[in-house]
């Protein structure tokens, strides 16, 4: 067990399971020592700056790391037995755009094909749509699709589910990003959808461990999956104090561009676009104050949006030529310069 790297999913695990270590934390230990050992072993010396006292002083107790990679064991088994890989970001099929995304998860629990990936984009809105908001995601869903895009969503009702939907009758990839353990989703609708996304050759994300329910903490956790797997967001529809609206400040955060349809007419008035008119009329500091941002987001909306939309709009079919050719333009690497 001693040997065991720290940066493999066995070891970022076994560090998570003990009492008192974060994220944070492992980054910190994974950048400082190799393995299992040589945290265990390290001196109270070794471990400054990378480990506070209380933590490295647990980590030297043999009996709780022995419990603890006990269930990481436990979790590893359970994985392989459902044909789950566990990856984190220092293994190569790691989602390269997640692995450079801040706050990124340390174990990523995928089922499926995530090779889909290369090409993806999230589509995400609310879970109660009006008419308006369904149409635009059904069809702005299904030119992405039809352009060879991989639809990212939640695998919620709503906006969610329609996305899905559209992928699959497109013949497209898509890819569910879950707040629950990848064996505990909800209703049996979820499960009905999650096992189509899998034999239609996409997959299923989590970060939560199996056995674990999604609660209004790893909803919203999720969200930055979702946005930070893609090369772009497109909400769909949502109310101004929408969960969705989480992802547009995740999407934002992790340098991602956002796309939202343009409510005409009546649908303009509905309470579930109002999510829609914020991005597409307000300004960042807007954003930043309507969901309540701390003083970093804000800070980064104030700097690059001030005076101007957050999001790009998309305003009926004649769009759909601009709006794939500029994503398919984020998939291409920066040009070099002249020598």
């Amino acid at each position: 067990m001693l040997d065991i790297p720290l940066a493999s999913s066995l070891g970022v695990m076994t560090l998570m399971s003990v009492k008192g270590v974060g994220g944070v934390t492992v980054e910190k230990a994974i950048a400082r020592f190799a393995t299992l050992g040589e945290v265990h072993a390290a001196s109270p010396e070794a471990c400054k700056g990378a480990l506070n006292a209380a933590v490295a002083a647990t980590l030297r107790d043999r009996a709780v790391l022995d419990a603890a990679w006990d269930a990481a064991r436990r979790e590893s088994d359970t994985a392989a037995a459902e044909g789950v890989a566990l990856l984190t970001p220092f293994d190569a099929a790691y989602p390269e755009r997640l692995r450079d995304a801040p706050d990124r998860p340390l174990v990523l629990y995928a089922a499926g094909d995530i090779s889909t990936l290369d090409r993806s984009v999230a589509c995400v809105g609310t879970r109660d749509p009006t008419p308006f908001g369904d149409i635009a995601c059904r069809r702005i869903g299904a030119a992405l699709a039809e352009a060879g895009w991989c639809i990212v969503s939640g695998l919620a009702r709503g906006i969610d589910h329609a996305a899905h939907e559209t992928a699959l009758a497109c013949g497209a990839p898509t890819v569910a990003v879950v707040a629950s353990g990848l064996d505990a989703m909800g209703s049996e609708r979820q499960r009905d959808l999650a096992r189509r996304i899998l034999d239609g050759g996409g997959a299923l994300l989590s970060e939560q461990p199996f056995g674990r329910e999604a609660d209004s903490g790893t909803l919203v956790r999720r969200n930055r999956i979702q946005s930070g797997v893609s090369v772009a967001t497109f909400v769909m529809q949502s109310r101004r104090d929408g969960g969705t609206m989480q992802t547009a400040r995740y999407a934002l955060t992790q340098g991602r561009p956002i796309y939202a349809p343009v409510p005409p007419g009546r649908h303009a008035t509905e309470e579930a676009s109002e999510g829609l008119l914020l991005l597409l009329e307000g300004d960042g500091p807007a954003l930043a104050a309507a969901i309540g941002a701390g003083k970093a987001f804000t800070q980064l909306a104030t700097e690059n949006w001030s005076g101007r939309p957050v999001a790009s709009p998309v305003a009926g079919r004649d769009d759909y030529p601009r709006v794939l050719s500029e994503i398919e333009d984020l998939l291409q690497p920066p040009a070099r310069p002249s020598p």
